[in-house]
């Protein structure tokens, strides 16, 4: 096999992945929607975000984005760690080829789960921030503590509207009900570890 025939299937696989990941997406958000005994025109309204675009999302037609899942998952109060997907409710072990994955549309922004599921007492997330990222318009707020690790490149943090510049190595710890996001200001690929107690992502 050829090194393009290898690129080939990585990206197959990928757009795989990201077909998985909407349609899960799509599924969660009507079972949820129609459980809070929602419309689309009132999601709509409390999540700031178009019919048309729930609509399609909730057919699996699209690939949301980090603040379309951010925005929803608010809306309907249920955490955003809901719409991983291969989320392992019984296991221990994580392997590195099968771990649970939120595949977003931000440049393939990719969240992975480090451990089994979101139920335990802890929940360790593991994702890359492409130069640009940044999710100031739908910043972050659940109950607990937080620890981000920043394994390679560098990022902002602002944590309760304080900024904060990380580079590799650097760890920051905060209390997760502050509203907090992150930027990557720089052109290489920032790789960031989070660990949350209790996992309420």
């Amino acid at each position: 096999m050829t090194d393009l025939d290898t690129r080939m299937d990585e990206n197959e696989k990928i757009d795989e992945n990201h077909a998985e990941s909407a349609r899960r997406a799509g599924k969660l958000v009507r079972q949820v929607r129609r459980k809070r005994g929602l419309s689309l025109a009132n999601l709509a309204e409390k999540s700031g975000l178009s019919t048309g675009l729930l609509s399609q999302l909730e057919r699996g037609a699209g690939n949301p984005s980090f603040t379309t899942i951010i925005k929803i998952s608010q809306a309907l109060n249920v955490p955003a760690s809901e719409f991983f997907s291969g989320l392992d409710e019984a296991g221990t072990v994580v392997r590195a080829a099968s771990r649970p994955l939120l595949q977003l549309a931000d440049n393939k922004l990719v969240y992975e789960l480090m451990t089994p599921n979101m139920h335990g007492q802890i929940g360790v997330v593991k994702t890359e921030l492409t130069p640009g990222f940044s999710n100031e318009d739908a910043q972050l707020s659940h109950v607990g503590e937080e620890c981000t690790i920043v394994l390679a490149g560098r990022i902002y943090i602002s944590v309760d509207g304080t900024g904060y510049e990380l580079g590799a190595g650097d760890a920051i710890t905060y209390n997760s009900s502050l509203n907090h996001w992150y930027r990557n200001e720089s052109d290489e690929i920032a790789s960031l570890l989070g660990a949350m107690t209790p996992p309420s992502f």
